[in-house]
């Protein structure tokens, strides 16, 4: 997983077109574990135009009912941006994994929220008007698109698959593994004695804030670890 202290915190890949994520059909995914209750909305993802953007499609988590947090999705359109909550609270220190499928093609389709694996009650906050946008070239994580609303927890497995609403055996395929379809790959960490990078892939950069430089999006394990990987 990865950690955001909620001060300034952010992992960003910026203005690459090809992230081909301008589809009316979205499945955002991932698990999450916010540290405590916010006191304002905290963004763990968000897809924009640019940094700062002006368009988003943005999982936030927002201030609860009562206490813990609930989770918010926002999409904007031309009008008015889309806004959805989780309808209960969901407690805070606790690892959930979530799923959110949303078809923009029509203003009055709602997205439906998973909550390790099941399909929880969700209230919509505002309607959205006008046309869907599109544009949507750059993510971040553990900030929004103008570097604000840090979030204080941790992300892992987070995904964002477009054109496509997951099926049933694609959500419980990634509740399990952390992988929506195709081969299931379990990796097992083991200790070795051999320090040497064992080789990066160097085709997509992250950009984090307030922490390490630049470096591949996909790289080697931590000298020391080796990962056997078995595919079924």
């Amino acid at each position: 997983p990865v950690n955001f202290d909620g001060l300034d915190d952010n992992l960003s890949t910026t203005q690459d077109g090809a992230t081909g994520v301008d589809t009316n059909l979205t499945t955002h995914a991932g698990f999450i574990y916010v540290t405590s209750q916010p006191i304002g909305p905290q963004t763990a993802f968000d897809s924009t135009d640019a940094f700062p953007g002006t368009l988003w499609r943005e999982i936030d988590a927002d201030i609860p009912g009562t206490s813990g947090f609930r989770l918010r999705f926002y999409h904007a359109w031309s009008g008015v941006k889309g806004e959805w909550r989780t309808t209960s609270d969901l407690n805070a220190a606790q690892w959930y994994q979530f799923a959110i499928t949303y078809d923009a093609s029509s203003t009055t389709n709602n997205p439906t929220i998973f909550i390790d694996n099941i399909s929880v009650a969700v209230t919509t906050v505002q309607t959205p008007t006008g046309t869907r946008n599109t544009g949507y070239d750059s993510v971040r994580l553990g900030e929004d698109e103008t570097g604000v609303q840090a979030f204080n927890g941790m992300l892992a497995f987070v995904c964002l698959d477009a054109g496509v609403l997951w099926s049933s055996a694609q959500r419980n395929r990634f509740y399990w593994y952390g992988h929506p379809g195709g081969e299931i790959e379990l990796a097992y960490p083991l200790i070795t004695n051999d320090y040497t990078n064992k080789g990066t892939v160097t085709t997509a950069n992250l950009t984090a804030h307030n922490g390490p430089i630049t470096v591949s999006a996909i790289t080697h394990a931590p000298k020391g670890f080796v990962l056997l990987r078995s595919c079924t």
